[in-house]
């Protein structure tokens, strides 16, 4: 006999209806749980081979023939990949479980000054200019909310085009929502890729550029966790706009 699946709710945030429709049902709560999971051994798993990896380099000798040497460096550098894809997956896992939200008044603002706080030395190092409109305050998870501004001024940093980069973070509101677009001047993208950009994994450039391709996953995933949505406005060669939502109560 077919069942409906079971509808898990998480906690209203402050201002919302309580009656509002379940984020999370029965399959994503299975998702997550495996997704935990996985990290938790992986991350078991990275410290085992962290800790060899050191007991073997420490007993080899200090001067290795050019193979040895080689196959250091490989381990190292497998170990540090790792590790950040640990840390990115682990990420991705908090931001799509709600209940690891704590949704209370927030000041947009706020959250956009820690972020790039966090990102001074990339702005220091390619002279990008960053500006704002006014900002308003939303209910939302401020950690998130920096997380989310940390990942798309990042990004427009990382795809900066010839010039100096030039970041624009606006806010317009309308009856139900307020309007956000952090818009740049950057390479820009081509309409074919815009479907599999919040994909995670799903990297434009390959190995040109650093990533692992999960920060606009991330924000997917933060922006629909507050209950909006985002999508990006761009063409090539004359810079990209993230414009996502936010509700306005």
């Amino acid at each position: 006999m077919w069942a409906a699946p079971i509808q898990l709710c998480s906690p209203s945030p402050p201002g919302r209806d309580p009656a509002s429709p379940c984020v999370l049902d029965r399959s994503e709560r299975d998702t997550q749980r495996l997704l935990d999971g996985a990290v938790h051994d992986l991350r078991g798993a990275h410290r085992a081979i962290s800790i060899s990896t050191e007991l073997l380099i420490g007993g080899l000798p200090s001067q290795l023939d050019h193979d040895a040497a080689y196959a250091v460096r490989e381990l190292q550098t497998g170990i540090a990949k790792m590790n950040a894809l640990l840390s990115g997956v682990s990420s991705y896992a908090l931001c799509a479980s709600v209940s690891s939200y704590s949704f209370g008044p927030v000041a947009v603002e706020t959250a956009l000054t820690l972020a790039l706080a966090s990102l001074e030395p990339e702005i220091r190092k390619t002279g990008a200019v960053v500006v704002h409109g006014v900002l308003p305050s939303v209910v939302g998870d401020l950690r998130r909310l920096t997380e989310l501004f940390r990942n798309l001024v990042g990004n427009a940093l990382k795809y900066q085009g010839s010039y100096v980069p030039r970041i624009e973070i606006n806010a317009s509101q309308n009856s139900h929502d307020w309007l956000f677009s952090v818009q740049d001047n950057g390479i820009g993208i081509d309409q074919k890729h815009w479907d599999g950009l919040f994909v995670p994994f799903r990297r434009l450039h390959g190995s040109e550029i650093p990533g692992l391709g999960l920060g606009l996953a991330i924000c997917r995933k933060i922006v629909e966790a507050h209950e909006g949505s985002i999508r990006v406005e761009s063409q090539v060669g004359l810079g990209t706009a993230f414009v996502f939502t936010l509700p306005a109560t």
